[in-house]
């Protein structure tokens, strides 16, 4: 595993609305094939993870090489982690106002997420969830879709394979919707790049670590 260290700010993020969804206590390690590492919140040391482990607030996980992971979040959603990928989790809840946050950070990697439907809320509370990158930030309502942060061109790369989403630079402040079966990138210092379908080849990528049922 490589050493990486936690970083000290979070500027940017991916996913981010306000809904009214059932919360997630926890996120559970649902399969692994490979090896995986958890690092509890505050701590600096890794852990081998094992299926069934559970993460919580502040809580990172990290694949290794040649390694995938499937988490289940909350009751139906599903985030897929290809292989050299590293999250954060954090899950928390304000009592004032009361707001329940679920978020995600892909630190560098890939992630394939599946959102079900969102359900009208019965508890009059508010619910934020997002999934955070280094560059963007991308509102979601039921959908699925991959996030892929590459450490070396500091670019995100963002495909809808259902649903559609609405994602963002936040330094820039441009937006723009991205449809099933489109892509678009997103770098620090540049608009979100006009979305163009997605390849054969993009969906061949995705096929190496995401279940091919799960795409279809």
């Amino acid at each position: 595993m490589p050493k990486i260290c936690r970083p000290w700010f979070i500027t940017l993020c991916l996913v981010s609305y306000v809904f009214p969804v059932q919360p997630a206590s926890s996120v559970i390690l649902d399969s692994l094939a490979g090896k995986a590492q958890v690092q509890r919140a505050g701590k600096g040391t890794w852990h081998t993870a094992q299926t069934k482990t559970r993460l919580y607030n502040n809580d990172l996980i990290r694949v290794g090489d040649k390694s995938t992971a499937r988490l289940k979040w909350g009751e139906a959603d599903h985030i897929y982690l290809r292989s050299n990928t590293q999250i954060l989790i954090n899950l928390h809840e304000n009592k004032q106002p009361s707001l329940i946050s679920q978020h995600i950070t892909v630190f560098y990697g890939a992630a394939f997420f599946i959102i079900k439907a969102i359900m009208p809320s019965l508890d009059n509370k508010r619910y934020d969830t997002k999934v955070y990158s280094p560059t963007s930030i991308v509102a979601i309502r039921g959908t699925s879709f991959c996030v892929a942060a590459d450490k070396e061109s500091g670019k995100t790369e963002l495909l809808v394979l259902n649903g559609t989403v609405l994602t963002r630079n936040i330094l820039r402040n441009v937006s723009v919707f991205v449809g099933s079966g489109y892509k678009t990138e997103i770098a620090i210092n540049t608009d979100p790049v006009k979305p163009s379908p997605l390849l054969k080849d993009d969906i061949s990528l995705l096929k190496k670590w995401v279940p091919p049922p799960v795409l279809a």
